[in-house]
């Protein structure tokens, strides 16, 4: 079950074009190279984000 929700919170999000609101930030910022894979332990996610932007913010999106 988590694999099938975090496979529709990506898909979600990239519907969006990579962009997610920021926390504290009233713009959106892009992802770049952003990448996803299942491990043995969980998952293993991937991005790049512009200086000054929160990686946890992606995340909370991400798994929420």
């Amino acid at each position: 079950r988590a694999h099938a929700t975090m496979t529709d919170a990506l898909k979600a999000f990239l519907a969006g074009k990579g962009e997610t609101l920021g926390g504290r930030r009233p713009y959106r910022v892009m992802l770049r190279n952003a990448a996803w894979e299942l491990a043995e332990d969980g998952y293993l996610v991937s991005f790049e984000l512009p200086k000054g932007s929160y990686a946890t913010v992606v995340m909370r999106e991400l798994l929420v």
